[in-house]
């Protein structure tokens, strides 16, 4: 089959990274809505601000955009064709796009500690783990600036408690866990080119570090 190999390694290290699935003109039509749409520019005003007074607001670096049935680009963006069939291979059922959100990580931006996606979503009405992910470099994705980072093979361990805080830092394992856990799953640093796509389970452990890039 077409995705054998590819669903034979989502399903044994949590993710998968597609190269080139997007092309360059496709990635400058994202960029150019993100950083001339008014709502964005003033999350990244006030998440400026809020950084430079020391404050960690990664929850408010992402711009949750939920129009996922509409004719918008990013709607249209996430119902590629190459995505769906990707993953409803992977899961062997039909699938649907559950939300949006644009990162709006730009240089100084704080990174997130590693958490499971699934331990928000499961909170929000979902009852498996039956979710995923997808990951789409507008910008190129480097060590420098705050790439996704993942705990390979962290998705076999189910859904793990989270301490959460105040809603507006990030939250993620418990740091006693995490350290146990660093010491038998790798960890790997997801860099990306403009238009490559990682997929990654819902249960998989990522997180990012700070953007240190100028």
């Amino acid at each position: 089959m077409e995705f054998e190999k590819e669903s034979e390694q989502f399903w044994a290290k949590g993710y998968l990274i597609v190269p080139d699935m997007f092309d360059q003109e496709e990635m400058h039509i994202l960029k150019n809505i993100i950083v001339n749409h008014d709502g964005m520019k003033q999350r990244t005003e006030g998440l400026m601000h809020k950084v430079s007074q020391g404050k960690r607001p990664s929850f408010e670096t992402i711009f949750v955009w939920n129009d996922t049935a509409g004719n918008d680009v990013f709607a249209k963006a996430t119902r590629r064709a190459s995505i769906f069939d990707r993953l409803e291979y992977f899961f062997n059922d039909s699938i649907y796009v559950y939300h949006n959100k644009i990162a709006l990580k730009y240089p100084g931006m704080v990174g997130f500690r590693y958490h499971q996606d699934y331990a928000y979503w499961y909170g929000m009405g979902n009852l498996y783990p039956d979710m995923a992910t997808v990951l789409i470099a507008v910008d190129p994705m480097t060590k420098e600036n705050g790439c996704l980072k993942i705990l390979e093979g962290s998705h076999k361990m189910g859904r793990i408690d989270h301490v959460f805080h105040d809603g507006v830092s990030d939250s993620g394992v418990c740091q006693d866990r995490l350290a146990v856990i660093e010491t038998r799953l790798p960890e790997v640093f997801v860099e990306l080119k403009r238009g490559d796509v990682v997929m990654f389970h819902c249960n998989t452990l990522h997180g990012s570090n700070d953007n240190h890039s100028a």
